[in-house]
């Protein structure tokens, strides 16, 4: 079996809402012989929901809950960011484009951070491993699934114990009036699967009791292991004993019409398969779940994902990947790197950007950090992240990314690998800085400049300018915007009507106001500096269904998937 690349399959989804070939960053507009470099922004989500471990949203508003206790919380089938065995799980790089390390006996907790008195501290995978529901560098307040937390930044899904699953068995009357057992039966195996057995007395582990679909109820103990024919229980009741550890005996009278007759007992059996952790909390070693649809019940895989029964359990070790392959570097590698939705996207973006061109010129913000909250324009001097404004990572203005020695691609990798998961998702108000930065023409940090920072270093007026935007999350933020794309009449580029009913406006059009496609559709529509001579090569109607190319905004949703910004639940 082929695993495919979570390198390539997670540079898709941070730069593109389309397919792979629709994202081509032109450096030479076909009018022109001498290459002049695309400016990029890039925006990243670092709202409290990155902190997950999950998708879709399984536990509503929260970060962890006790859903996240079941099986199919721990499978790729049923969390779609959970180890998934079939995907090849790419190292990250830094500025220096070196791979980054980590290894199953000791993987770094958060590969982007290293430092103590926490982060420092590796995870031994083969014994002491715990899903994690949910990641906070800046501290988490309280954990809600079974797996409790680390008192500081992590909370954990807890490992399945099964509560209980009903197994039964049956088995003719044993015994007579005439012997010194009246009629019994016994049942081995017994489990005291929820720990309510004490002594002799099975609890609450004994479901049922029926002879000839009649229930019976129970009428306590009895006081030796043989049925004491001084002491009866009346018809239509039984009394139980556990005469060892695994066998329970059910007496009951000598009533002369139960002679032969199969009892059917329904009892509490183990859900727990081999392997599986005993308790819901503390470490283990590192395993994973695949959707069994062999399994009894278990044919629809979708109807069935939330069946913990259609789950099979899998250790990592050297063995248990595809094709019986060593997967233990894959599986340290997951979780080192991509565990959480934020760490997802760090090793996602490192990748991508670590095969950029230097000439692109690259600045970035994030959504509640990493800007000029005062004034709530794009451009700071200092970027910051978790860590607080206390730590600063330099300008995010545009600037060529350059080579690994350079200055810019070392800020922006500093800020990446600091990436927060706090606050909302004012998603709107992050594309609106995008757009207004690219109509900044006057100040020194113009993304038209020819060295921005640089003063008098004169513009280039055919310089093609993208934004791409990765969130987890529809916005929460206030920010309204026009019905722009649904509006006829406005003029395309190319001179021509648009026209919301043609085939072209439908990966745009549609009636709601104040979405991301709006925001979108508008930046691509408007000259944003007029000042400057048009010398772009105009995108026609034709080329419209490609337009998301120079506005892609990338939504890594919560329920798994990757939508384009021309539909509403963006």
């Amino acid at each position: 079996m082929k695993r495919l690349s979570l390198k390539l399959a997670l540079t898709s989804v941070l730069l593109l809402s389309g397919p792979a070939d629709s994202f081509d960053i032109e450096h030479v507009p076909l009018f022109l012989s001498n290459q002049v470099d695309p400016n990029l922004i890039l925006t990243l989500d670092d709202s409290g929901s990155m902190r997950r471990a999950y998708v879709p949203e399984i536990c509503g508003d929260s970060s962890d809950c006790a859903a996240l206790d079941n099986r199919w919380a721990k499978s790729a089938h049923g969390n779609g960011l959970y180890y998934n065995p079939k995907v090849l799980y790419s190292a990250p790089v830094g500025a220096d484009r070196k791979t980054l390390s980590t290894g199953f006996n000791a993987a770094w907790r958060n590969g982007y951070y290293r430092a103590g008195p926490v982060f420092d501290i590796k995870v031994d995978l083969s014994s002491h491993y715990r899903p994690t529901a949910g990641l906070d560098m800046a501290g988490l307040s309280s954990c809600a699934a079974g797996g409790g937390g680390d008192g500081r930044n992590e909370c954990y899904m807890g490992h399945f114990t099964g509560q209980y699953s009903e197994r039964e068995t049956s088995g003719p009357l044993l015994g007579s009036k005439s012997s010194e057992n009246f009629h019994y039966l016994d049942i081995a195996n017994f489990i005291n699967v929820d720990g309510s057995a004490a002594g002799i007395d099975p609890g609450s582990n004994l479901i049922s009791v029926t002879i000839d679909g009649v229930l019976f109820s129970g009428d306590g103990t009895f006081d030796r292991d043989s049925c004491n024919p001084s002491v009866q229980p009346v018809d239509g009741r039984y009394r139980s004993r556990l005469i060892d550890s695994n066998t329970l005996r059910l007496c009951f009278n000598d009533n002369y019409t139960y002679d032969g007759k199969t009892v059917v007992v329904r009892l509490k059996g183990s859900a727990l398969g081999e392997g599986e952790a005993p308790n819901t909390s503390g470490g283990v070693p590192a395993y994973y779940y695949v959707f069994d649809a062999s399994k009894t019940g278990c044919t629809d895989p979708m109807v069935q994902k939330k069946n913990d029964s259609c789950y099979r359990y899998v250790r990592v070790s050297a063995t248990s990947g595809p094709n019986g392959s060593d997967e233990r570097q894959n599986f340290a590698n997951w979780y080192s790197f991509y565990r959480t939705r934020n760490l997802a996207t760090q090793g996602s973006a490192s990748l991508a950007f670590a095969d950029l061109s230097p000439r692109i010129r690259l600045a970035w913000q994030a959504l509640n950090t990493c800007h000029d909250k005062v004034g709530d324009n794009l451009v700071t001097p200092n970027c910051w992240g978790w860590q607080g404004q206390g730590t600063k990572f330099g300008s995010n203005a545009m600037q060529e990314f350059g080579d690994s020695t350079s200055t810019h691609r070392k800020n922006f990798y500093d800020w990446l690998f600091r990436l927060p998961t706090s606050g909302g998702t004012p998603l709107r108000q992050a594309m609106s800085r995008a757009g207004m930065y690219f109509r900044d023409t006057t100040t020194v940090n113009s993304p038209y400049a020819n060295s921005p920072g640089v003063a008098g270093s004169g513009q280039a007026s055919c310089r093609r300018k993208y934004h791409a935007l990765m969130t987890d999350g529809i916005w929460n933020d206030e920010k309204a915007f026009n019905d722009t794309d649904d509006n006829n009449g406005q003029k395309l580029p190319d001179g021509n009507d648009y026209k919301n009913s043609a085939d072209y406006a439908q990966i745009y059009a549609d009636p709601t106001p104040h979405t991301l496609a709006d925001m979108a559709f508008y930046y691509w529509l408007t000259d944003l500096a007029p000042s400057l001579s048009d010398k772009l090569s105009p995108i026609t109607a034709a080329r419209i269904a490609a337009i998301h190319a120079s506005k892609p905004t990338a939504q890594s949703t919560a329920n798994g998937t990757t939508k384009k910004t021309s539909r509403r639940s963006v």
